[in-house]
């Protein structure tokens, strides 16, 4: 009897071929999420270094997000913004500043304009409307210089004094930054859920 010369795979072969290429998916696999996983960790992290100095302000989306207020506006400008609320128990005040500003300067943190926020039946004296409501003074602007949402109305407030070691390089920032912030007032809107 003569043997025949025999062409293909085994079962034994075909099935170590199968455990071969599942174990290289296998290790794609964890290696590519041992790697999302580490991304997200760095991302965290730099979120919390951040948030230590200021609340980050954009998103991927272009919107400025005021979390503690509840309040967003879009933004799609060359600077980074962050802010944070108030001095101590304050937190009717957010001081802005821009990365660009901060890199320039450390001196400048917080000093690229501020949003301020009152009730709508609160005083305006101090705004310039003696003897009105907030509402009031607000109905006495001209649009676009003040948001309202909810029972707050939203103000822009210029940051006068000079920031830095270098005034050619900070002025130029600051009024950068100021004019950003100041952009974001009229366009606050409550965040969507």
């Amino acid at each position: 009897m003569r043997k025949l010369n025999q062409k293909g795979f085994s079962a034994v072969e075909a099935l170590l071929i199968i455990i071969i290429l599942l174990l290289i998916g296998f290790i794609g696999y964890y290696v590519w999420h041992s790697q999302h996983e580490t991304n997200k960790t760095y991302s965290s992290a730099s979120q919390t270094a951040q948030s230590s100095s200021g609340k980050q302000a954009t998103d991927n989306t272009n919107t400025v997000v005021l979390k503690e207020w509840g309040v967003e506006a879009p933004y799609n400008g060359p600077l980074t913004l962050s802010y944070a609320i108030g001095q101590g128990t304050d937190t009717n005040s957010a001081a802005f500043s821009s990365t660009q500003l901060t890199n320039a300067s450390t001196d400048c943190i917080g000093r690229g304009g501020a949003i301020a926020r009152y009730a709508s039946d609160a005083d305006a004296t101090n705004l310039g409307g003696d003897g009105k409501t907030v509402a009031q003074y607000a109905g006495t602007l001209a649009k676009g210089t003040y948001a309202h949402v909810g029972d707050y109305y939203y103000f822009f407030v210029h940051d006068q004094g000079a920031c830095g070691d270098n005034p050619n390089t900070t002025s130029s920032l600051q009024q950068q930054t100021n004019n950003a912030v100041k952009a974001l007032v009229p366009k606050l809107k409550a965040v969507k859920s």
